[in-house]
């Protein structure tokens, strides 16, 4: 058996104890009540006669200049696949649902196409220690104007954004299903209900789509009115402020229009004007915990993909920012990006270990069986050339050490890790690795099971200066142990 000396690496870190004898046994959402009205950032219900169920939050900071929203940009930060920012292809897009896009729904990358992110986030930490008050924020790149409300005047059929979704979708476990998702739906209002929403929700099933109103399996876990309705049937101006006002005094040609929950900025330059689509995400809006589904810790590493649609069935079914060769299909798993979790400052590099298991044989004693290793690692998921979704790791191994005290920790003198198996992806999972260990010549006792993950350089997205060769590539490597 080989001996293990590789250095532990940061990662997600969990083990598993076991003991061996001979060998071991063992609808659309609607902003309600109509019209939506802000009363000092007081949330309730639609029987309180309340139509914001969640508080507005203040804005992440933005640079002096909104034109300097590059690369960096203040307090928000851009999204990224394999640590490079996802700069999604104004032009020629390869990654889409099959439908051309709206150009509001078209996600951009600067008027120098690919020059710039498409994707931004911030992850804000509340006042209550248990987590329930953080907010995520998110910014959309567009090739166009995406509001319909942008005189001034009095609000209109579907304001304030034109009919369109603009998802994240998130990924929790690794199997390239959205297991949560959320959304500006500009397409949630109407004639007799003209507000949109912004909402949460969450899918037993394993596909991709998010139509709450039809699909048993499919749930809307809370929403909050898009805009809100002021005096004169004016959508209130929050000013970026959190101080709302019934009065737009730059009509159409006001840069910014803070809504409150959602917002929409001018980004020109002398070659074109492009647009941002902001929403904030309160985590309480993705909590399923009451239909048996996750719910988002300060802890929880999330990976997310970032789409835009006319369909609630397919939310891929316009672009996708993903800078790679994909047709998106809402029955396969989808390129998930990286992870990040609330109290990390910088999205996971290694391979995340989430789960390692044992099952031993039927029966104890020589000509028992194999032991059956597992282990569930999470990563970014890969676009291979044919255009199919798969694991970007490129090697698992099982490691054993004897645990002659049983205190459950790597300290025993005399023992050391050993290799003993080679993981192979179980077929139909991305995030599934298994070993068969013959374990008949062991000691009796207990023994820690290691796992080493280390991902694969080579597989990563096209570069977006052009398919230049990624410098100095790094296989990330993690090793975690129960």
């Amino acid at each position: 058996m080989k001996k293990f000396t590789q250095r532990f690496r940061q990662g997600m870190l969990l083990y598993a104890v076991v003991t061996v004898g001979l060998l071991f046994c063992t609808v659309t959402a609607q902003a309600d009540p109509y019209p939506p009205t802000y009363n000092n950032n007081v949330a309730g219900t639609a029987a309180d006669g309340i139509s914001l169920h969640y508080p507005v939050a203040a804005w992440p900071t933005d640079p002096l200049n909104i034109l300097n929203c590059g690369h960096d940009c203040a307090d928000w930060k851009p999204y990224t696949r394999f640590q490079t920012g996802a700069n999604d292809p104004r032009v020629q897009d390869p990654s889409n649902g099959g439908t051309s896009p709206q150009n509001y729904v078209n996600i951009s990358s600067s008027c120098i196409d690919k020059d710039l992110p498409s994707i931004y986030y911030s992850m804000r930490k509340g006042a209550a220690a248990d987590g329930s008050e953080d907010v995520l924020f998110f910014r959309w790149r567009v090739e166009q104007i995406a509001h319909s409300y942008d005189k001034g005047g009095a609000f209109g059929s579907t304001a304030p954004w034109k009919s369109a979704l603009w998802t994240v979708l998130f990924d929790i476990d690794g199997t390239g299903y959205r297991d949560l998702a959320a959304h500006l739906n500009g397409s949630s209002g109407g004639p007799a209900t003209p507000i949109d929403t912004v909402a949460g929700i969450y899918g037993k099933v394993p596909t991709q789509s998010i139509s709450y109103g039809d699909d048993p399996n499919i749930f809307l876990l809370g929403h909050n009115p898009a805009a809100f309705v002021g005096p004169g049937n004016l959508l209130m101006n929050f000013q970026n402020s959190l101080n709302p006002v019934a009065s737009w005094p730059n009509g159409a040609a006001e840069v910014f229009y803070d809504f409150g929950t959602t917002r929409a900025i001018k980004v020109s330059s002398n070659s074109c004007t492009e647009y941002f689509v902001d929403y904030q995400i309160p985590i309480k809006m993705l909590d399923a915990s009451a239909h048996g589904g996750p719910a988002i810790t300060r802890n929880t590493p999330i990976s997310m993909l970032f789409c835009t649609a006319n369909s609630l069935n397919n939310p891929f079914q316009k672009d996708c920012a993903v800078n790679r060769a994909w047709t998106a299909d809402p029955n396969k798993p989808a390129p998930f990006g990286d992870y990040l979790s609330f109290n990390r400052d910088e999205p996971y590099a290694q391979p995340i270990i989430s789960q390692v298991w044992a099952d031993g044989p039927t029966t104890c004693g020589p000509g028992g069986g194999s032991t059956k290793l597992g282990a569930r690692i999470q990563d970014t998921l890969y676009i291979n050339s044919a255009g199919t979704i798969e694991p970007s790791i490129a090697e698992v191994k099982f490691f054993a050490w004897h645990d002659k005290d049983n205190n459950g920790k790597a300290d025993d003198l005399g023992s050391e890790w050993i290799e003993v198996a080679t993981g192979t992806l179980k077929p139909g999972t991305l995030n599934i690795w298994e070993a068969n260990w013959n374990a008949t010549d062991l000691l009796k006792g207990a023994y820690l099971i290691g796992v080493q993950a280390v991902d694969n350089p080579a597989k990563v997205d096209d570069n977006p200066q052009g398919g230049l060769p990624i410098v100095n590539p790094v296989a990330n490597r993690t090793f975690s142990y129960l």
